[in-house]
């Protein structure tokens, strides 16, 4: 299950599919978690325990929108999510 998820991952941040009635909120604590699930982000790197991205200022949309949902999510991210009313 765990290959499954991180292959969905995949294909969701590159082909920036973002499901509908979520809403995002909080901020990224700069774990850099999200950018190593499944495949490590080559743009990405650590200053202690703090994660920077080397091409934040022109970084694809699907990184800027990810988590897209509430599996998306690792421990100790601070994003977090809410259900859209329709």
């Amino acid at each position: 299950m765990a290959k499954l998820w991180k292959i969905s991952k995949f294909v969701r941040i590159y082909l920036g599919f973002k499901p509908d009635g979520y809403s995002r909120i909080g901020e990224c604590k700069r774990c850099g978690k999200c950018c190593a699930i499944g495949i490590m982000c080559p743009f990405l790197f650590y200053k202690g325990d703090l994660a920077f991205c080397r091409i934040y200022n022109t970084r694809p949309k699907s990184c800027r929108e990810f988590p897209y949902e509430p599996q998306d999510i690792v421990i100790g991210c601070g994003y977090s999510f809410y259900r859209k009313r329709k």
